[in-house]
């Protein structure tokens, strides 16, 4: 009356990873949406925001990681950051409030943060050479 359906036991693994798969495929989408810094909340690589208070973590962890005695501080205006294809470029002042000098610090965005990177590491002689993209490769490469 019915027939019985049968599964090879070879391919029994490789049905069960097929859910696995799709949930970590989705759980890893997200936009990756170009954006400048204009005062707004923005989404950009995913779900790390361009705004303030993110780049301020991101330049937190900076300080921590590559300088600035765990002292840096973006200064306000508009012009303190920009974001670009899932990175950014931010000018806080780093060292003692007295003697703050102000530094170039580079992040890219790694899921909800935006994360350190060396400057040494992420940018070569030319933008085409660079990691960082272009529209920000003069501000987070060749400036102090």
């Amino acid at each position: 009356m019915y027939e019985r359906f049968r599964i090879p036991k070879a391919s029994l693994p490789a049905l069960l990873l097929v859910p696995i798969a799709a949930v970590a495929i989705a759980a890893c989408g997200g936009s990756n949406d170009d954006t400048k810094s204009n005062g707004q909340t923005q989404k950009v690589g995913g779900t790390v925001a361009c705004d303030r208070a993110s780049i301020e973590k991101g330049v937190a962890a900076w300080s921590k990681a590559y300088g600035g005695g765990g002292q840096a501080t973006l200064p306000g205006g508009s012009g303190a950051y920009r974001c670009a294809d899932g990175w950014a470029v931010a000018f806080p002042e780093a060292g003692p409030k007295a003697e703050a000098i102000t530094v170039t610090v580079v992040l890219e965005a790694e899921g909800q943060f935006w994360i350190p990177k060396n400057r040494a590491d992420v940018c070569g002689d030319t933008a085409a050479d660079s990691e960082v993209p272009g529209s920000l490769f003069r501000d987070a490469c060749q400036t102090n």
